[in-house]
């Protein structure tokens, strides 16, 4: 999970950029009155928990093969600098296996990107001599980099629990998108990432409903997510927002909309 801040800066289109929780750190609570209403106390791990129950009952994320299909549309200006309106792409996650399958459509291109327990692959247009103008004109890296963006983008409430993350201890109550949230504050060691992230969880079903990054939050740099609709595996539970549309921070100018168009999961072989 290196390289965070990099990954977030390329073009890997399962958005238009790029936790093991401290036992301790569930003796640490939010308290927050809602109107009239009782008092209501929640650590952040039960949060998590409650988040990652609600989206992945099963645990399909940690022993399954997930299948998605994306659609994602830019803006005008967005498309200007990647080069397209709008891509296609196919994504094979099996974080638990070390599978990983990525396959984008995007104009006149093709492509596909794979590794399986460490081994690597990237082709273009069907081809794994991939000349350096195709490189830096599609702006591609090495396959372990797209695992690691796409796993996070898709993953989460999951990745919460991956070692390195440090969740802040104090949840708070607020309004996100005009709706009541549960807000978590993010950072991570060092050596896995350096921005600092902002979780936005519904209030009473604790759906993941957006999230927010800055690498330098004093200059209000960065981006922020917001998510509507769900989609469902029916055979597994798993639960993912269906529809992402990213924004800057600083203006709040669209960028892109990622639209899951389906999802599929079955048992690793």
């Amino acid at each position: 999970m290196k390289r965070r801040r990099q990954l977030l800066n390329m073009n890997f289109d399962c958005g238009p950029r790029w936790l093991i929780v401290p036992t301790a750190m569930l003796l640490l609570s939010a308290t927050v009155a809602r109107g009239g209403e009782p008092m209501i106390v929640y650590t952040p791990g039960q949060i998590i928990e409650k988040a990652i129950t609600h989206h992945d009952p099963n645990g399909v994320w940690d022993t399954g093969r997930i299948g998605l299909r994306i659609y994602t549309t830019y803006s005008d200006d967005f498309a200007e600098k990647s080069g397209n309106k709008e891509v296609a792409l196919q994504l094979l996650l099996a974080p638990g296996h070390g599978e990983f399958r990525y396959t984008k459509h995007a104009g006149p291109d093709t492509i596909e990107i794979a590794l399986q327990e460490g081994a690597g692959s990237v082709k273009v247009n069907g081809s794994s001599d991939v000349s350096e103008a195709d490189k830096a004109r599609l702006r591609l890296a090495e396959a372990p980099l797209y695992r690691d963006y796409c796993e996070y983008l898709y993953g989460m409430p999951m990745k919460l629990r991956d070692p390195g993350t440090i969740i802040e201890p104090n949840p708070s109550s607020m309004r996100f998108n005009d709706r009541v949230v549960w807000r978590l504050k993010v950072r991570y060691d060092p050596e896995v990432g350096k921005d600092t992230w902002y979780f936005y969880f519904d209030h009473d079903t604790f759906a993941l409903v957006g999230y927010r990054f800055y690498h330098d939050e004093s200059k209000n740099d960065g981006e922020y997510i917001v998510f509507d609709g769900e989609i469902v595996d029916e055979v597994s539970g798993l639960r993912l927002p269906k529809v992402r549309a990213w924004y800057y921070n600083d203006g709040d100018g669209h960028l892109a909309t990622d639209n899951i168009v389906s999802i599929a999961t079955s048992e690793q072989e």
